[in-house]
């Protein structure tokens, strides 16, 4: 699977899309971005939703951000502005 790199702003939208929906909703997130939602990566993206940060007590989203990126391949476009 190739790596894909999203503006900043379609990033954090797939993040927070994430964040607020179930399995189905995660699949079509990930469709309308243009990666296919196969079972370990909407699998894993559940799992870290349900993931609570124990600073804020809300949705841990760097671990959504981990599993985007080392199971989805999926980054966003300033952190390959980073690599250069």
């Amino acid at each position: 699977m190739r790596e894909m790199y999203l503006s900043d702003g379609t990033y954090f939208l797939l993040r927070a899309r994430i964040v607020c929906g179930g399995p189905r909703e995660i699949e079509v997130a990930l469709v309308d971005i243009g990666r296919e939602p196969f079972p370990e990566l909407v699998d894993a993206l559940l799992k870290a939703a349900a993931t609570t940060c124990i600073l804020t007590g809300g949705p841990d989203v760097t671990k959504i951000m981990l599993v985007l990126g080392a199971v989805g391949r999926i980054w966003p476009a300033s952190l390959y502005r980073d690599l250069d």
